[in-house]
């Protein structure tokens, strides 16, 4: 499944909508049932760094 921000011209509003990646993405307002309304926004993807050697304590190197 995947999240979709949407904002429609018409009513303003700003909606997600959570579908599978199959399906067709939404042209129709949920809201004020505009047709061909839908703006879909775009936004940053979060990172999550997980591991060693992200952070600079976990690069130095280590004396015998």
């Amino acid at each position: 499944m995947a999240i979709y921000d949407f904002y429609c011209k018409k009513c303003k509003e700003n909606f997600t909508i959570e579908q599978s990646m199959k399906d067709e993405l939404p042209k129709d307002c949920p809201k004020c049932k505009a047709k061909n309304t839908l703006r879909q926004n775009y936004g940053a993807t979060p990172i999550l760094f997980k591991g060693e050697g992200f952070y600079c304590t976990d690069m130095k190197k280590t004396t015998n």
